[in-house]
């Protein structure tokens, strides 16, 4: 109880205080990082390292079911990329050599041949 002096001496009792206390904030999950293997696949997979692209990307793969890490769209689009790409570079290979083998044929097999030929008999 209090003394009011200007109240003509009477007593007023306290009235209750608010309590204040800290706002109660929820416990975020821990931030889980982008795998870095999976950001090293895409990348090696689009500067034309595709079997290293690909290569991390499975590791990474690996690394992120046991982990829980995120980066697993990264991964797989480093594979993707690395596949297609390495799939190109092998059928472009394969095109050349044919290419060069016709061209060889034609240009130099048909002379030789010819000439093999026809002296063969004679």
């Amino acid at each position: 109880m209090s003394y009011e002096p200007y109240s003509g001496g009477t007593m007023v009792p306290y009235e209750a205080q608010p309590q204040y206390t800290q706002p109660q904030m929820p416990y975020a999950a821990p931030a889980r990082g982008t795998n870095g293997l999976a950001i090293a696949s895409l990348v090696c997979s689009l500067i034309g390292f595709h079997l290293i692209g690909v290569i991390l990307g499975h590791i990474a793969l690996g690394q992120i079911k046991t982990s829980g890490e995120e980066g697993h769209g990264l991964a797989m689009a480093g594979l993707i990329i690395g596949y297609i790409s390495m799939a190109l570079v092998v059928l472009v290979l394969i095109v050349y050599v044919v290419l060069v083998l016709i061209l060889g044929v034609a240009i130099f097999g048909a002379s030789t041949a010819v000439a093999s030929y026809a002296f063969s008999w004679a």
